[in-house]
């Protein structure tokens, strides 16, 4: 064989278009893999807002049970026991002003 059958035979077109083709397919494994890990996520997002949305009812009635206790133990002296005893407070709601002294 001459010098320029062998070059021809060790064309470098084939070797990067296999790695192309290679890159190509890896990529493509990679989104799919991402796209189905986002749509488990948003599954388990929506899966939690029934959950937050049931805690921030309980905490609301606890709060309103608080908020009643607070107001009887101005004038029940159980009721003033129990504040005490378990340390109740009522704070400023986040976000609003504190009081001035």
């Amino acid at each position: 064989m001459s010098q320029e059958s062998t070059d021809s035979l060790k064309s470098p077109c084939l070797p990067i278009a296999l790695l192309a083709l290679a890159l190509i397919m890896f990529f493509g494994w990679q989104i799919r893999n991402v796209m189905g890990q986002k749509e488990s996520l948003n599954a388990v997002a929506k899966s939690r807002e029934a959950a937050v949305k049931e805690s921030k009812t309980v905490q609301d009635k606890l709060q309103a049970v608080a908020t009643a206790l607070i107001k009887l133990a101005d004038t029940d002296p159980d009721a003033k026991a129990i504040v005490q005893f378990y340390g109740i407070q009522q704070t400023a709601p986040a976000g609003a002003a504190a009081p001035k002294k």
